[in-house]
């Protein structure tokens, strides 16, 4: 069902803008940091009688947000519409209402969203004035604006949602998201203080920063090693020191392989309620990983 928005200017209807919730598809770009997408929307502008003053529409702008599960809002971007819009059109005029917004505040959403149908909430301010005749009714004056603001709760079909993101190659980039709290307990702070250094190096770049950065994640997974040791299952056994320092670089990578492959062994033949999306996420982005290691 369309979510409507009526206006009105002191108090006498003029009109109302429908958002398209069940759109074919949702039209969006690229930018250098982020995205535009435009948000399906028309406006109804009542004007039969040109004797009288005419409604028009301006200023749209706004924000995007997002309800979390507990309850609390997040800002995704900012919506406008710099056109100006007014009576006496025979159909319902097309809105140019576009979010603007940054690549992560998609990745956001889409933990947020985790598999379920887009649920947008827009926040909507303009302005409306009416069109008065001036000048032997050859030019128009408008009048003093009133302000509109309104709230709309728009779901998307998923598949439409999907379809865009594609588009936009967003659902080909994986962003891994790591939640670290401020102040870890003992001795998992030493684990935390490993793993920023590795993100300092990375940030720093170059042969130097990527090996640093290799170097800091060892020291991170040996301070992990001494709080709690891995438990491989029956039938694992360590090789010897001398296999360990004989494999090359090649071989470690496919023993991460052969790992993970074990790991997404249990995908088809266990219950979907023992899977989330972190466990998701952990696999495709090490398969990825290892397949632009491997530039086949």
């Amino acid at each position: 069902m369309a979510q409507t928005i009526k206006i009105d200017i002191g108090g006498i209807p003029a009109g109302q803008i429908i958002f398209n919730d069940a759109p074919a598809q949702l039209i969006a770009s690229r930018t250098a940091t982020g995205f535009n997408l435009s948000i399906p929307a028309t406006v109804e502008l009542e004007y039969t009688d040109s004797s009288k003053p005419c409604p028009m529409l301006s200023n749209l702008c706004g924000t995007i947000s997002v309800d979390r599960a507990s309850g609390a809002e997040m800002e995704l971007g900012i919506i406008k519409d710099e056109r100006w819009y007014t009576g006496g059109k025979s159909e319902s005029e097309k809105l140019v209402l576009v979010w603007s917004g940054l690549i992560s505040a998609l990745t956001t959403f889409e933990k947020i969203r985790d598999g379920k149908s887009p649920k947008l909430k827009i926040k909507l301010h303009g302005e409306v004035c009416w069109l008065l005749p001036y000048n032997d009714g050859n030019n128009r004056v408008r009048t003093e604006p009133y302000s509109i603001a309104r709230d709309v709760h728009i779901t998307y079909p998923t598949e439409v949602w999907i379809k865009m993101l594609r588009g936009l190659q967003v659902a080909e980039n994986i962003l891994v998201e790591i939640p670290l709290p401020n102040s870890p307990p003992a001795p998992w702070d030493e684990v935390w203080k490993a793993l920023m250094e590795a993100r300092d190096a990375f940030e720093q770049g170059g042969t130097t920063g990527w090996k640093a950065c290799g170097t800091a994640v060892r020291l991170a997974l040996e301070k992990w090693q001494g709080i709690e040791k891995e438990d491989m299952g029956s039938g694992w056994k360590s090789p010897s020191p001398q296999e360990r320092e004989s494999r090359s670089k090649k071989q470690r990578l496919d023993n991460l392989r052969w790992h993970l492959f074990q790991c997404s062994h249990l995908a088809p033949h266990s219950g979907a309620d023992e899977w989330s999306r972190d466990d998701a996420l952990l696999m495709l982005s090490t398969l990825s990983t290892l397949l632009v290691e491997r530039k086949p």
